[in-house]
């Protein structure tokens, strides 16, 4: 049957067909067939657009769908070495306010902070890491071709001056296939420690040290993870006296609670050998040492410091949580000064956007707990013989970026003069990732 989209149009046809005037010599039974053919025709092409209506739209190709083909077609034309790269990195925006009571004015400065490095596979075996980070060779270091070791901040500052980059990371991260679990680092590399709660008493988080790790981590079938670390590091090189150097060793074990979906006890302890610091000027500024005590412009303690730590993880109503500690004693302190801890909680964790991320720690360092050249340099202006709180509230922005808001109220005690004063510090960061 024809359609009733084309029945018009046939009709029309037939009339102009019929009335034609055909030649006299014409047959009118070839005429009739003529029209019949026509009419045949164009009854054939009603069907198949009929037919045509009727089949679903030709489906289309998702944007990831897109995406990844795109990505597929790209990744087999590069070379090989390109493959073999890997780039990361990390920008900051921050307001950082500062209420100093031995200052007369409160301090209000913007600073960014940025790093991004390179990955290198170079075979099964054996990678390459390096980084390049922001700062500038303001203290705790005197030098300056030298960038500060516990900051990547760089202030707005300078009539709009260029600023520093510095080299953060190069070190070489070798993983024999035959000893599984096994890292051996050397160079310079970010903190290889564990450090519960993210603790920073003992160094910097931006501290990257220089020199060599071995590190092993053992899962056994009971799902207990063993883990151990062993390394030395130069802490700074002398040509007429004897060097500086920090020898560690750790480990700890991770147990996951029976019964309690996403529970787990980490526990463990270490040690930190600084050698040749006793007696010695201090490792930074020229008469600066940043809480430790000092006798005649050199160091009165050693460092022997003894660590033990504790974190447990665990989820309530499906939002992750931590608790955490971690308690330092200086074995080799020339004084009662001699101990530290950090201890306080985590609650949720940034992840996908509108996501959020609170924490509360306390912390108390003793004038000679740690080498304060090294220990966190933003709570209470750095440095050790300092006690207060932190508070902390991160919310994920968008993906790969969050704002992040923290609160120090903290007191600082002069070792030189035991007087102690307060210092309050807020900071307003913008973080990305990628």
């Amino acid at each position: 049957m024809i359609c009733s989209s084309v029945r018009i149009p046939a009709i029309l046809v037939v009339f102009s067909i019929l009335s034609h005037q055909a030649p006299a010599v014409e047959d009118p039974n070839t005429r009739i067939l003529a029209i019949e053919k026509q009419l045949d025709i164009m009854s054939d092409e009603a069907s198949q657009l009929k037919t045509q209506q009727q089949l679903p739209p030709p489906a289309q190709e998702d944007d990831a769908a897109k995406s990844d083909a795109a990505h597929d077609v790209a990744a087999s034309v590069l070379p090989d070495w390109v493959k073999r790269l890997r780039f990361f990195g990390d920008f900051r925006y921050r307001n950082e306010w500062v209420g100093d009571e031995t200052q007369t004015d409160e301090r209000d400065r913007n600073r960014i902070h940025m790093r991004v490095g390179l990955s290198a596979t170079i075979n099964e075996e054996l990678d390459v890491v390096l980084g390049l980070a922001s700062g500038n060779n303001a203290a705790p270091v005197s030098r300056e071709e030298a960038g500060s070791p516990t900051s990547t901040n760089q202030d707005l500052d300078d009539a709009f001056s260029r600023k520093n980059i510095w080299l953060d990371l190069a070190h070489f991260d070798y993983h024999p296939a035959g000893i599984k679990g096994m890292n051996v680092l050397a160079g310079k590399m970010k903190n290889p420690f564990f450090t519960p709660g993210k603790s920073d008493l003992m160094l910097d988080r931006d501290v990257t040290p220089e020199g060599g790790v071995l590190l092993h981590k053992i899962t056994r079938d009971d799902d207990v993870t063993l883990f151990g670390a062993a390394g030395a590091f130069w802490v700074e090189e002398r040509s007429m006296d004897a060097d500086t150097s920090l020898w560690v060793i750790q480990g700890g074990v991770i147990v996951p609670i029976p019964h309690a979906d996403k529970t787990a006890l980490t526990i463990g302890g270490g040690y930190y050998d600084y050698g040749n610091v006793e007696g010695r000027p201090p490792l930074g500024l020229a008469n600066s040492f940043f809480g430790n005590r000092s006798a005649g412009g050199a160091y009165e303690s050693d460092f022997d410091i003894w660590q033990g730590f504790a974190e447990l993880g665990f989820a309530v109503g499906g939002i992750p949580c931590t608790v955490f500690a971690d308690v330092l004693h200086n074995a080799a302190a020339s004084s009662s000064e001699d101990s530290g801890y950090y201890a306080g909680f985590t609650v949720g964790n940034c992840s996908k956007p509108g996501t959020w991320r609170s924490a509360y720690s306390y912390r108390d360092l003793d004038a000679d707990a740690v080498l304060g050249v090294l220990t966190e340099a933003t709570f209470a202006g750095g440095g050790t013989n300092v006690r207060g709180h932190i508070f902390s509230f991160g919310y994920q922005l968008l993906k790969d970026w969050q704002f992040v808001a923290s609160y120090m109220p903290a007191e600082r005690t002069n070792t030189a003069t035991g007087i102690t004063t307060d210092h309050h510090t807020v900071l307003l960061d913008l973080v990305a990732r990628f």
